[in-house]
């Protein structure tokens, strides 16, 4: 059986309209792909009202929003850990994290795959794909957020040889060294 889309004018099959069970042929007057590219032209041009409207949700639905959230996470937390595992493990996407370290670290896209951050060893200067978990911990470390700088290194082993990973822990150490000696002095530290 087919019906008539009221906005583009063409025959199709009634698999190819929404259920309207408000309608006398059960359904809606336009076709899904009709349907659609209204949606799209309506968020596009009326962009400002819809997150206006978002907002002002949010705001009043606080409560609501934050019981869902709970709900959701209780009943697929296996799911999001996983998903947060394998994120975190993925290599590092060069559209996402690039603007935010390209001040302090040389980065590029991989030459044979443009999705993809590289950013080269502290130590050996090799370019190499990072994870997504060391360049957020990266970012964090430039902005403040945590301790130390978390260089990039290639390889445990670069990081072990790197002079500049070590001589951070040895100033480390001293500092502690001499904090110690300075509150024996009876001195405050």
């Amino acid at each position: 059986m087919c019906k008539l889309c009221k906005k583009c004018g063409l025959e199709k099959e009634l698999s190819k309209f929404h259920r309207d069970k408000t309608r006398v042929d059960g359904v809606y007057p336009q076709c899904k792909i009709c349907v659609k590219e209204y949606g799209k032209e309506y968020r596009k041009t009326n962009i400002k009202k819809i997150r206006e409207s978002k907002k002002e949700y949010r705001k009043t639905n606080v409560e609501k929003i934050k019981e869902h959230k709970k709900k959701y996470y209780k009943s697929n937390a296996e799911k999001i850990i996983d998903k947060t595992k394998e994120y975190r493990n993925s290599f590092a996407l060069y559209n996402t994290f690039a603007h935010q370290i390209s001040y302090a670290e040389e980065v590029r896209q991989d030459p044979e795959n443009e999705q993809l951050l590289q950013v080269k060893c502290t130590y050996c200067k090799e370019w190499f794909n990072p994870t997504s978990q060391s360049v957020i911990t990266r970012i964090m470390a430039l902005e403040g957020k945590i301790k130390g700088e978390l260089k990039f290194y290639c390889s445990n082993g670069c990081k072990k040889l790197c002079p500049i990973h070590w001589q951070k822990n040895i100033l480390k150490i001293k500092n502690l060294m001499f904090r110690d000696l300075y509150k024996k002095s009876g001195l405050i530290w």
